[in-house]
């Protein structure tokens, strides 16, 4: 298979994956970047929780991890020692609160529809 067969089924397995309604909102959406979707109350909702999602999954255990294995370090001086989960559960939630949240739109690429409401409110706004 060359490159524009590649292509092709491509389109068409996109196609089949969305409806006629989220091919719309997939291309009034490409126009709008992380900061547009951030003014509105509904897509900043989703693109938090998203994140929270991704915080949780991925970011949670690795901290959890390494706090364990501080903690169970069998060297003289183990600064952890007296660590418990209240601990780890604060640590965790201090990345939480300090690190730089970067928000991914790519969710209102995957289900179109949650951004419908942000474009009625923009199509509201124009009118």
């Amino acid at each position: 298979m060359n490159e524009e067969d590649n292509e092709k089924i491509e389109e068409l397995n996109e196609a089949s994956y969305y409806d006629n309604e989220d091919l719309d909102l997939l291309e009034q959406i490409q126009h709008y970047d992380v900061n547009d979707f951030m003014m509105f109350n509904k897509t900043k909702e989703v693109l938090e929780n998203e994140w929270e999602d991704k915080f949780n999954s991925s970011i949670e255990p690795k901290i959890e991890n390494l706090f364990d294995y501080f903690k169970n370090l069998n060297h003289t001086g183990k600064i952890l020692y007296k660590a418990d989960d209240n601990h780890r559960r604060e640590l965790v939630e201090l990345v939480r609160y300090h690190i730089k949240k970067e928000y991914d739109t790519d969710i209102f690429k995957k289900y179109p529809k949650y951004a419908r409401s942000f474009l009625s409110f923009l199509d509201k706004q124009i009118k």
